[in-house]
């Protein structure tokens, strides 16, 4: 049976890939938004400006340095492989998790099969159109093994790779140094190597002046207000309310540090694995909710997250919380498209970040009421 479970869970990722593989090959530029990262390592490669106002480029130059080998690759193999080294740390992250979160040897199989289930169909979107928040949803869940075993470098890597497909994954790495104080220089190695890698493949005159382009870039986007983004935001305008500029920021500030507190004061002295269960969790839900530019397709960062806790909360006789997550992360993966008639594409905009700050709440609860565990060996 467990062999059974176990093939289930493969077959799930691999028919999954196979489909999309196959459309991308076919119309490998349809329903994707790497036309943006191509443009952005064809652009480097001429020493253009990758920067644009609030469109086109929203990541940091190491992007652009890490995706060149996909630029070099033949139109069609570069997206299939794009969308297969997404999926497999995706897979593989939900992999090493489970195997340190399973009460029973007995039950990896099982516990890796129902999470791959329920996370798939909010992932596929992101998957689907290329987006590099699959790859995000990776690193960030194969820095979560490395946080469980200790392993320090590993996760260190992971973390300063997040932070070159997306800037607020220094969000992620405030928190990991909160959970993990033995993070601190590995993290500032990892992230200032990431960082600098740009300057060894173009003069450091033109790497220095799209840094410059791209923090006011970054600041640009900060204060977007447009209804199709899944943030706090998406929740408010529902009632004709919005939080701009200032205000906007004072929250996403505010929200942090709570976070980095909570993490400092009660998530280290957490015993593994929930220690770094919560520290993805929080994590993850800051980037989704207080992420100004936060897309229905982000939440692939997210989705493992909430099939985690539906599995957990199972294994441990928690039947009616697990099966409450199970809906909350399936009714995220399929609603969407089925209330289209509807609502169009809106109703993700409010719906996920309501889940999302659900989870937050029964997540904060969990961890305070766990202050008793004894403390890490950090």
């Amino acid at each position: 049976m467990r062999f059974g479970y176990l093939k289930g869970a493969i077959s799930i990722w691999l028919v999954a890939l196979v489909v999309i593989s196959v459309m991308v090959a076919t119309r490998p530029l349809k329903r994707t938004v790497t036309p943006t990262y191509h443009q952005a390592s064809r652009d480097w490669a001429e020493r253009k400006t990758l920067y644009e106002g609030t469109s086109g480029m929203h990541y940091l130059p190491p992007f652009v340095a890490l995706y060149a080998p996909f630029e070099w690759m033949p139109l069609p193999v570069s997206e299939v492989v794009w969308r297969v080294l997404g999926t497999a740390m995706i897979a593989g992250g939900l992999w090493g998790i489970c195997r340190h979160c399973s009460q029973r040897r007995e039950l990896l199989h099982r516990d890796f099969f129902f999470v791959s289930l329920l996370s798939l169909p909010l992932c596929l979107p992101a998957i689907r159109n290329g987006q590099a928040n699959a790859t995000m949803a990776g690193l960030f869940l194969l820095a979560t093994v490395g946080l469980m075993e200790r392993r320090s470098w590993w996760t260190a890597v992971c973390l300063g790779l997040a932070v070159a497909v997306k800037p607020l994954g220094l969000a992620a790495v405030g928190l990991a140094v909160a959970v993990s104080p033995a993070l601190i220089l590995p993290c500032i190695a990892a992230t200032t190597g990431v960082l600098l890698l740009p300057y060894a493949t173009a003069p450091a005159a033109y790497v220095t002046s799209q840094y410059q382009a791209a923090w006011l870039n970054l600041r640009e986007c900060a204060v977007i207000s447009e209804n199709r983004f899944a943030d706090l935001n998406g929740i408010i305008r529902a009632f004709g309310v919005e939080l701009n500029g200032n205000a906007g920021l004072a929250v996403r500030a505010l929200a942090g540090l709570a976070m980095f507190l909570l993490c400092v004061t009660w998530v280290r002295r957490q015993s593994e694995p929930e220690r770094s269960l919560s520290w993805f969790g929080f994590s993850a839900l800051y980037l989704m909710i207080f992420n100004p530019m936060t897309e229905a397709n982000s939440y692939v960062i997210l989705a493992p997250g909430f099939a985690l806790a539906a599995v957990l909360a199972w294994n441990r006789g928690f039947h009616r919380t697990g099966f409450f997550w199970a809906a909350a992360v399936l009714s995220m993966g399929l609603l969407p498209n089925l209330v289209r008639p509807w609502f169009g594409n809106s109703f993700a905009l409010v719906w996920h970040p309501i889940m999302a700050l659900l989870l937050l709440g029964w997540l904060t609860g969990v961890v305070v009421s766990q202050r008793a565990q004894v403390p890490s060996r950090q």
